[in-house]
């Protein structure tokens, strides 16, 4: 007798529960009225470079004035920020003091308008893949001769395994010398 009592218990209970939920979501926003979500489209490396300061020191500004998923998101690795986000690190910067270069401004209509670019991407031939270092390929500009170190650079990739030597390649660079793979590494060896 007792456990029929709980049973019935138990189902009011669930019942007020599901009616409490339908409520809750009724509450809430449609899609159509909420805002919507910022655009991440600003790599760190290039804010930094455009203000003039090292990741490390943009890094700090980022912890002590920025909000994460609001200012800034980590995609892949990378932290990719928010025109909000330049725009809000511009303002932190100027208040300290540390820089006065404007990254980011506003437009006549009050939406912001960058002035930081997307990385060019560039087209380099395999030069070596099989280094020590199985993340790193050896490549060359088309137009100069491979033979020659002085022309060789450094390429960033997932994995060397499907790289062979004359394959071009699209990159972005990340310092002078140093290279990163601007697409998915290929499938299969030589084809992408």
């Amino acid at each position: 007798m007792s456990e029929n009592f709980t049973a019935s218990k138990d189902a009011t209970n669930t019942t007020a529960a599901t009616n409490e939920t339908q409520k809750n979501f009724a509450s809430k926003k449609t899609p159509s009225d909420a805002t919507p979500a910022p655009r991440f489209e600003h790599w760190e490396l290039h804010v930094a470079k455009r203000v003039g300061l090292t990741k490390d020191e943009i890094r700090e500004v980022r912890r002590r004035s920025l909000t994460e998923g609001v200012h800034w998101v980590t995609h892949k690795k990378r932290t990719v920020y928010s025109a909000l986000g330049v725009q809000t690190l511009e303002q932190a910067l100027e208040v300290n003091g540390e820089s006065d270069v404007a990254g980011t401004r506003l437009s006549d209509t009050g939406e912001a308008e960058s002035t930081v670019k997307k990385p060019e991407t560039k087209i380099l031939k395999v030069f070596r893949n099989g280094l020590k270092h199985s993340q790193i390929i050896e490549a060359h500009f088309p137009d100069k001769d491979p033979a020659d170190v002085r022309n060789r650079v450094r390429v960033r990739v997932r994995s060397d395994k499907n790289f062979i030597k004359g394959m071009e390649i699209p990159v972005w660079e990340l310092q002078p010398g140093l290279y990163e793979l601007a697409r998915a590494c290929p499938r299969a060896r030589g084809r992408w």
